[in-house]
């Protein structure tokens, strides 16, 4: 499955709205920022960041990290509209 259909599908804890998510890389690892909005704002958040593992020519591991304290991290900007 596509790094973006896969990052942008899955619950959102009661936020709205969606956008394409950002590729990232992480420890050489593909994977994508998800940013969401919240009800009655414009900006989209910081979500998630999901990096995925591969073994074997096939998806191993997903993990997904929700704290948008790391976006600056991958060089991300903290809003997005």
């Amino acid at each position: 499955m596509p790094v973006r259909r896969c990052a942008s599908s899955g619950p959102t804890g009661g936020w709205t709205g969606r956008r394409p998510p950002n590729p990232i890389q992480a420890n050489r690892q593909p994977g994508a920022a998800g940013y969401l909005r919240r009800p009655g704002e414009t900006a989209f958040s910081p979500f998630v960041l999901v990096v995925l593992r591969y073994e074997d020519g096939g998806l191993a591991e997903m993990a997904a990290f929700e704290q948008p304290s790391m976006f600056t991290a991958f060089g991300l900007p903290d809003s997005a509209t």
